[in-house]
């Protein structure tokens, strides 16, 4: 038998409860729930509630973070919490020498994502980032298969949603959010970009007029976005988070041929449009938590992962920053290396 991990979950709203919990809960990676903590005191009564459908015992629950790290001594914590608390969150368990995994976003700014590197870096404490798409057996497929296209010529990517989680909230503010389709939803594919095409070194963004102006938020909804690599590789990112239907989609194309990759499939076509390979997945999109977890137990204290991550999160961050930028300014952006 494995060794056994004590773990921490920093915050209980839905994602937490709907991808998390039932990992935390199925034993199945030798993890152990010790505790939970929110700052909203309702959430202790739907943890229990939680438990007890499970029939399971309930971990200790507390409202303050400095109580439990106080009193409990795990051997990770998970960080899933409103994207303005996870600096503070993160360099509390950095002070404590606690390792970590968090959601994304990486930071809200670059000046904040330039100072939590440095403080994992100096204090080389573990940590990770769950971004799903890196452990999604297509989109690992896919990376490795880009060289078959023979030199990468253009990409289109596509990627959008119906959701109402911004309308009020600490979603509804970009100085709480750190931004909209771009920054929440979208950051999971501007680290796919970054994951399979590196960093451009010109972005020129810009944002349709808000969809509900009776609505007082104030996040951008949809964005389309142009990049300009050194290589002479260009692409175009469409993100929407107020669409009708949900959709997903990565066209990249090549010297020798295009690849088509979607949640449920990959193809792969040769410079006539014939269809080389096809691969399937159902179900499409079952929770990557899992996935995520064995890959962070599997290589717990990897500094070298850990610098890897840092890195490619202060690049999407960089990214991010260009495109808003761009949209504010109505100018094409320069990446600086």
């Amino acid at each position: 038998m494995g060794k056994r991990y004590k773990c921490l979950l920093i915050g209980l709203g839905q994602r937490a409860i709907d991808d998390h919990l039932p990992v935390l809960m199925s034993n199945a990676l030798g993890i152990e729930l010790m505790a939970v903590c929110d700052c909203e005191k309702n959430k202790r009564e739907i943890l229990e509630k939680i438990f007890s459908e499970k029939n399971k015992p309930m971990p200790n629950f507390y409202n303050d973070l400095d109580e439990m790290l106080l009193k409990e001594k795990p051997d990770f914590a998970i960080i899933a919490t409103p994207h303005l608390t996870h600096f503070k969150i993160a360099e509390k368990l950095i002070k404590n020498k606690i390792p970590f995994l968090k959601e994304k976003p990486f930071a809200i700014n670059l000046q904040e994502a330039l100072a939590l590197k440095e403080l994992i870096e100096k204090n080389k404490v573990y940590f990770r980032l769950c971004v799903q798409r890196r452990f999604h057996p297509l989109y690992v497929y896919a990376h490795k298969a880009l060289f078959h296209l023979n030199g990468i010529r253009h990409f289109d990517a596509h990627y959008q949603l119906h959701a109402n989680a911004y309308y009020t909230g600490w979603r509804s503010t970009p100085e709480e959010s750190g931004g909209g389709c771009v920054m929440d939803m979208g950051y999971h594919y501007v680290d796919l970009l970054y994951w399979y095409f590196g960093i451009p070194e010109q972005i020129f963004s810009v944002a349709a007029p808000k969809n509900h102006d009776n609505l007082s938020y104030s996040i951008e909804e949809t964005t389309i976005t142009s990049f300009k690599y050194r290589d002479g590789l260009v692409g175009n990112l469409f993100l929407s988070l107020c669409e009708s239907q949900k959709f997903e989609e990565l066209k990249v194309y090549g010297k020798s041929g295009s690849i088509q990759l979607q949640r449920e499939f990959l193809k792969r076509f040769d410079n006539d449009n014939n269809l080389v390979e096809s691969l399937t997945r159902t179900p499409a999109w079952p929770s990557a938590v899992a996935e995520v977890l064995h890959d962070f137990i599997d290589n717990f204290d990897d500094f070298e992962i850990v610098k890897n991550e840092c890195k490619a999160g202060v690049a999407v961050i960089k990214m991010i920053d260009a495109i808003y930028s761009s949209i504010k300014e109505k100018k094409s952006i320069i990446i600086s290396n």
